[in-house]
This record gives C-alpha cells, structure tokens and sequence, in this order.
C-alpha cells in the first residue's frame, strides 16, 4: 500500500499517466452525466488499482466517501474534471 497515491490530485495523475491518448480524449468528450457509464469498466479498474475496498484508507477518506463504489466515482469525476481543463 506505500506506493499507493494518497490524495485525490494523486490518483488522478496516475491514472492520466496510465491511460491511452484515446481513453483521454474519450473521456474528456463525455459530459458530465456520462460519467456514471464508467463505473463498471473503468470504476472497477480505479477501485482495485489504488485498493480502495483492501486497506487504502487515506485515499477513500481523501474522497470524503465511506465505500469503494462512491469512491471511485468520485475519482472518475475528478478525471473528468482534470481533462476539462486540459480540453
């Protein structure tokens, strides 16, 4: 759990470097409200990568959040976020 990020702003520059040019661009190209219809595929991916239902407490209490679902989704709106700006 040491190399997990911690923060927020940590996860999500994990996953930006981790994800596609593609999966960036497809992304960022949602709106809002699509963001939801990542929880499967990519949601689950956030959820066991940074091990937020196995011991990553400071990442799930980062997102303010009391369950790895919630969690994930909050991390997916802060990549959502991140690629607005980047867009």
């Amino acid at each position: 759990m040491n190399n997990m990020p911690k923060t927020v702003a940590d996860a999500v520059n994990v996953l930006l470097g981790e994800l596609s040019v593609d999966d960036k661009e497809r992304i960022g190209a949602m709106s809002e409200s699509e963001i939801i219809n990542m929880y499967y595929g990519l949601g689950t991916l956030i959820r066991d990568r940074f091990g937020l239902g196995n011991g990553n407490a400071p990442l799930l209490a980062a997102t303010h959040t009391a369950n790895a679902q919630d969690a994930s989704v909050v991390l997916l709106r802060a990549l959502w976020s991140r690629l607005q700006e980047t867009s």
